[in-house]
């Protein structure tokens, strides 16, 4: 089956109000902008200002402030609601709402619209289960959604540039991790970097002491390792050594211990498989 190709449609027509709405849909709901959302602390407004969503492919530009109130659930029972912003197909609009579930000892949450072809709601906020008070003292959740932005960035000045105009949750990545912009500064990532080997005919002394070389060229974090050792010997142990530093860029000081009774291994390992970690 071919595709429809939007907004071409062979013929040199405009792309009509539906067709345009097929295309942004698929970016998924979401605040382009999230503008600023305030619980009042002297009644039970939300009051939303400065936002731009996308909602089913419809794009709404908030001009002054909206304010919707929540409902009170009377007596001493409680509800669940939404804060939602409503697509109607039929009045060309979107519009701030406040949608409540019914009120009980035990509240349940709203029914959310979202038919393709009719009401579509994108949440922007839920409060309860909830009794009285204002807002502000309702438990209550952020629901906005705000997409992210990725930038290859390898060095801080781009890093720097990238700052000036970034928005909360962008990412800057180079080849050795990532930043994310907190909405002040870059706070970095980082990554794991894991390495393994396996090192043949390890001696241990008196002590069960041995230093190996790994060869990584860089220092490890941690290492793990399992030892295999000649047939019939006891199982045997190997860890880091405890005494300063076990890891240099090429080496790693271990001690082997014989499992069933703690003591020293004081012979040959035929070979050793290692793990090694760090975060960079």
């Amino acid at each position: 089956m071919p595709f429809t190709a939007l907004p071409w449609d062979g013929a040199g027509n405009k792309a009509n109000e539906a067709e345009w709405r097929k295309m942004w849909a698929v970016e998924g709901d979401r605040c382009l902008k999230v503008g600023s959302l305030t619980f009042s602390a002297s009644n039970r407004d939300v009051t939303w200002s400065g936002a731009v969503v996308l909602v089913q492919g419809a794009i709404g530009i908030q001009s002054g402030t909206d304010s919707v109130t929540i409902p009170l659930p009377g007596g001493s029972n409680k509800n669940i609601c939404y804060g939602l912003v409503e697509y109607d197909p039929d009045a060309n609009g979107l519009t701030y709402i406040v949608k409540a579930g019914g009120a009980a000892v035990n509240p349940v949450s709203p029914g959310i619209d979202q038919n393709e072809n009719g009401t579509w709601h994108m949440p922007v906020w839920r409060t309860g289960p909830n009794g009285t008070g204002t807002a502000a003292s309702l438990e209550h959740v952020d629901l906005r959604r705000q997409p992210s932005r990725q930038f290859y960035a390898p060095t801080a000045e781009m890093r720097y540039v990238l700052g000036l105009t970034a928005t909360k949750g962008d990412v800057a990545y180079d080849d050795d991790g990532s930043w994310v912009w907190n909405g002040t500064s870059w706070k970095f990532l980082g990554s794991v970097q894991i390495e393994s080997g396996v090192i043949l005919g390890t001696n241990f002394n008196a002590s069960g002491a041995a230093v190996v070389t790994h060869g990584l060229g860089w220092e490890p974090e941690h290492m793990d390792f399992t030892a295999y050792v000649p047939g019939g010997a006891d199982g045997v142990a190997v860890y880091p050594s405890s005494t300063g530093s076990p890891f240099t860029t090429t080496t790693a000081t271990i001690v082997a211990k014989v499992m069933s009774t703690g003591a020293p291994y004081d012979d040959t390992v035929t070979k050793i498989g290692w793990v090694a970690y760090r975060h960079r």
